[in-house]
């Protein structure tokens, strides 16, 4: 009943509102006034269809990083009046899908709902304070609505066998502490919404309403078209009325956000041929532009004010390159050159670059920039200089060094170790201070706590181990006893890490590229261990494990310490149940392939080589270590990779196999160690 009521409102105010439109265009007489009432005249019904993604906010966890905008596809139509130039309002229908599933360690739960909604909308677009209406214009938009959800939940496979998620972070028929759990059965879910949320009553919500009312309120802009057209780009977040969406009762509502591309159309208005007979007089005397040449006439309608225009009403060109005087940087550019859109001559250095970029087979470059026919005048390229950074700092490690397990746990347990890469190693610093005084300090308190260290200088990006300038503060501090009550960095509380593995033989850094933080630590035990990640909470490290793991590094686990120790996590407070062995340095096999090295080049590849490269066609490239390396293939066997590294020698191009894990270029050696385990 509610619903109905709504309806019926909306659609009587919106057609009071069209016939109030349809009355002000028969008082306009045919005289031609350039006054207020011509500018009624533009005020006209349009239509729209538009789509986009539809995204859930509401009780279920949100990971860190999730894209803020990508949903289920969803699909508008809407009918609508100019109320003024800078006033809209329209009915409209949304209709679309919304899911989410969440899988933490306390909690996995999912669902998928079907979304209906109508209402009104107003969208205001701000071209009252423009002195000339621009092509594209902002848009603040809100409404009311009303919205409908259906939700659904997937709790069983199409054998009807119910998911039970083990702490591996599997699914799985059985409980994973059934009596018979090692004769469980791995279960995919196959993403089919068969259950219905409201009969659960997980909340005891009982028989709530599947609608509620909304507040749409979104930005975006709209981008005039010709004949009529526009196209709108808009973000609205549907406020509701109810937190029942997702079955979770948390006393905050749920809401949906609506991204969407909408196509519109100004419909032909009432009375239109009094219309067009009043526009074409009007078009004889307007100069919109107002460059003094009137717009019939004009082949260049938008020029900016102040702007010398020719005869046509376009802007000046003086060398001809087809850019215009006021946006030229280079204004006496010799005919016959190509230009960038700035008027700008290139170079054969700006050719080489397009060239790279129409051959590149892998979408690494981008065209960003359209030529035109003039000149060539040749241009050097400003380098900004980077700014001048320079700070003292305590190293405590390095990645080269042996520590004892007494010492790995105390730096581990420093919360805010900072990680810089060397050319030959990783050095482990803590603090960053603008007074060298400060550092020596810090140096001396560290090793109250038994970690010794090296006072630096860090001068953009060089550092340099300060030697008796720092021996003798340091011997002076000592001598007066002097601190600032600075405490111990060691931390009291648990600090949770991450422990990609700790291997036998140091493995390659390209192995862990992208691995924000890597921590390398090698132990007098004779591992190397290495860790990411720095976490005050174990969800936080749970959910950086499974970034791990997702990056093929099985054997990762979540490590835990405090006081300079490292503890177990049963001691740091949690449960913890173990469902099998996974060896600490298991890494993803279906990540391994080899492949063919062609080339390695620092700056300009021979034209030969790329000539031949070209004729390829499976040629990719991967920037590292300073050098953009040319690989051919990619294949699962090293015999497969000499095979075709034969057939490429007979082609006039010599190579040598190279390894890849997750795409990063490693050792041969390294690829079949990682099969062998």
């Amino acid at each position: 009943m509610r619903r109905l009521i709504l309806s019926i409102f909306i659609f009587f105010s919106f057609t009071q509102l069209i016939l109030a439109q349809q009355d002000s265009l028969d008082i306009v007489e045919d005289e031609i006034l350039l006054t207020e009432q011509t500018k009624e005249l533009n005020i006209r019904p349009f239509v729209s269809f538009g789509g986009g993604p539809m995204t859930y906010y509401g009780d279920m966890y949100r990971y860190p990083g999730t894209n803020a905008v990508m949903g289920n596809m969803g699909m508008n139509l809407g009918i609508g009046i100019h109320v003024t130039d800078y006033l809209n309002a329209s009915l409209f229908f949304n209709s679309g899908w919304i899911a989410f599933n969440e899988n933490t360690l306390t909690s996995h739960a999912n669902f998928r709902s079907e979304i209906l909604s109508g209402g009104l909308l107003f969208s205001y677009n701000f071209d009252n304070l423009f002195k000339n209406s621009p092509k594209v214009h902002p848009l603040f938009i809100l409404g009311i609505s009303n919205v409908e959800f259906n939700s659904k939940t997937d709790l069983m496979d199409a054998k009807g066998r119910v998911y039970n998620y083990w702490s591996d972070g599997s699914i799985r028929d059985l409980p994973e502490n059934s009596s018979n759990a090692d004769q469980a059965i791995l279960l995919i879910r196959d993403n089919y919404y068969e259950t219905d949320l409201r009969s659960l009553n997980t909340d005891d919500l009982g028989n709530y309403e599947l609608s509620s009312l909304a507040i749409p309120v979104g930005i975006g802009a709209d981008i005039t078209l010709d004949y009529g057209f526009s196209l709108q780009l808009s973000s609205i977040m549907n406020f509701t009325f109810t937190d029942n969406i997702d079955n979770i009762s948390s006393g905050a509502n749920d809401r949906y956000l609506y991204t969407s591309l909408t196509l519109s159309y100004d419909i032909p208005a009432f009375n239109e041929n009094r219309k067009k007979k009043l526009e074409e007089s009007l078009s004889l005397l307007e100069d919109e532009d107002q460059d003094g040449v009137p717009d019939l006439s004009d082949d260049c309608p938008f020029t900016p004010e102040g702007v010398v225009v020719d005869e046509k009403g376009c802007p000046l060109d003086g060398d001809g390159d087809f850019v215009p005087d006021y946006k030229d940087l280079e204004l006496n550019t010799p005919t016959g050159s190509f230009v960038d859109t700035s008027g700008v001559a290139y170079t054969d250095d700006d050719f080489y670059n397009l060239y790279l970029t129409y051959i590149d087979t892998i979408g690494e470059f981008n065209v960003i920039k359209t030529v035109y026919t003039s000149n060539e005048s040749g241009r050097r390229t400003v380098h900004t200089p980077r700014p001048h950074e320079k700070y003292f700092s305590v190293q405590v490690a390095t990645s080269t060094e042996d520590q004892s397990i007494e010492q790995i746990g105390k730096i581990l347990s420093i919360p805010n170790v900072e990680i810089r890469n060397d050319s030959n190693q990783t050095l482990y610093l803590v603090g960053k201070y603008d007074e060298l005084e400060d550092a020596i300090e810090q140096k001396i308190l560290l090793e109250v706590d038994g970690i010794d260290g090296v006072v630096i200088s860090i001068v953009d990006d060089k550092q340099t181990i300060i030697g008796p300038e720092a021996q003798t503060i340091e011997d002076a501090y000592r001598l007066e006893g002097g601190f600032s009550g600075n405490e111990s960095l060691i931390s009291k509380d648990v600090i949770y890490r991450v422990q990609i593995g700790a291997f036998k033989n140091p493995i390659s850094k390209n192995v862990f590229e992208g691995v924000n933080d890597l921590i390398e630590l090698q132990g007098d035990d004779g591992l190397t261990r290495y860790l990411t990640g720095s976490y005050r909470n174990i969800q936080d490290a749970a959910n950086r494990k499974i970034d791990v793991l997702l990056e093929g590094f099985e054997g990762s686990f979540i490590v835990a310490y405090r006081n300079g120790q490292r503890i177990s996590l049963e001691t740091a407070g949690h449960k913890v149940e173990k469902v099998g062995d996974v060896p600490q340095d298991s890494m993803d096999k279906e990540k391994v392939s080899f492949k063919i090295q062609v080339g390695a080049y620092k700056d300009h590849i021979p034209a030969d080589v790329m000539d031949k490269l070209i004729t390829i066609g499976d040629v990719k490239t991967v920037r590292q270590e300073g050098l953009t390396k040319y690989l051919v293939g990619n294949y699962k066997t090293y015999d497969e990779a000499e095979k075709r590294k034969k057939e490429l020698l007979k082609d006039g191009l010599d190579g040598f196999v190279v390894g890849s894990f997750n795409d990063k270029i490693i050792t041969v050696e390294e690829a079949k160690e990682i099969l062998d385990k």
